[in-house]
């Protein structure tokens, strides 16, 4: 299945919100929220790596300038070449994905 880094992003957005501390709990002075000395969190494991993964994510270009660059110097050196077809199968597959999620 093909995952696009919007849908990832998305899902972790929603994600980040559902875990965010609830309005009217942020201190007067800061602003930033803050807990009473008998709260605690824990994390499981998998709320651990969906965390570090979205970091990574935030931290991540949306273009690759190097490929960009890349790709530039084949086009202009007429060494770019892309089948139809293979232009046409990932039409239909991001069609299909797209309507999956």
């Amino acid at each position: 299945m093909m995952v696009s880094k919007s849908q990832v992003y998305r899902v972790l957005q929603a994600y980040l919100e559902k875990t965010r501390p609830m309005p009217g709990m942020e201190s007067e002075s800061t602003g930033k929220p803050v807990a009473s000395r008998a709260d605690r969190v824990d994390l499981s494991a998998e709320a651990r790596k969906m965390q570090r993964f979205a970091e990574a994510l935030t931290r991540t270009p949306d273009i690759r300038m190097e490929r960009v660059q890349e790709l530039k110097a084949m086009i202009e050196s007429g060494g770019y070449r892309v089948s139809s077809e293979d232009i046409a199968e990932k039409i239909v597959n991001r069609a299909i994905v797209d309507e999956m999620v």
